[in-house]
């Protein structure tokens, strides 16, 4: 069943992980907006978003993205060696883009091994949310990100949400309602909108 015209996310079905079952759902999202899916460590954000990704079969039923689409995994992808300005060059932002989303211009000549976990987490969502896409899959994407940086990563989120949908995955709902347009929760294998 492909993804109808107006949805850019169909989940119908069962988040299976060896081969236990997580949690079902049946989700249709629209192209547009911010979803937060929130839930404990082992719960299924992960597999979920791995799965609408294409890196991984983990649903028992349909789970559909339309493409292009975007995975920033929770774990860092950018490479140590690499400079800040050729990482993001290579994913077609500019160093002006950079600039204008927050990265301080200090940060343009350095290496992204250099960087605190807060700001490699923010170069990482610059290249993923600087770049056109109709679905962004962010998980985990504000770990180590102090207040100032979140408040600047948010606004990436937003802009990026004008465009495609983005999800984001939490472990905490607290904060997220006010800012984005939907909240699910996966809590005792159950998935429950806020």
């Amino acid at each position: 069943m492909p993804v109808e015209a107006e949805e850019c996310i169909a989940v119908r079905g069962c988040v299976v992980k060896g081969g236990r079952r997580l949690y079902c759902l049946d989700l249709s999202l629209p192209c547009k907006g911010v979803v937060a899916l929130i839930g404990g460590n082992g719960s299924g954000k992960t597999t979920l978003l791995r799965t609408l990704a294409g890196l991984e079969r983990s649903v028992d039923g349909v789970a559909q993205a339309a493409r292009p689409l975007l995975y920033m995994p929770e774990e860092h992808f950018a490479p140590l060696p690499a400079g800040v300005r050729e990482w993001l060059w290579l994913h077609g932002i500019g160093a002006d883009a950079a600039l204008e989303a927050g990265l301080p211009r200090s940060l343009l000549g350095a290496r992204v091994g250099s960087l605190s976990h807060g700001w490699r987490r923010f170069v990482e969502l610059l290249a993923v949310l600087l770049s056109p896409a109709k679905v962004y899959l962010l998980d985990e994407p504000f770990s180590g990100m102090d207040p100032g940086k979140m408040s600047k990563a948010w606004s990436l989120v937003r802009t990026a949400a004008e465009r495609g949908l983005v999800i984001v995955t939490g472990h905490e709902p607290g904060g997220f309602e006010e800012l984005v347009d939907r909240v699910y929760v996966i809590s005792e294998g159950r998935v429950v909108a806020l």
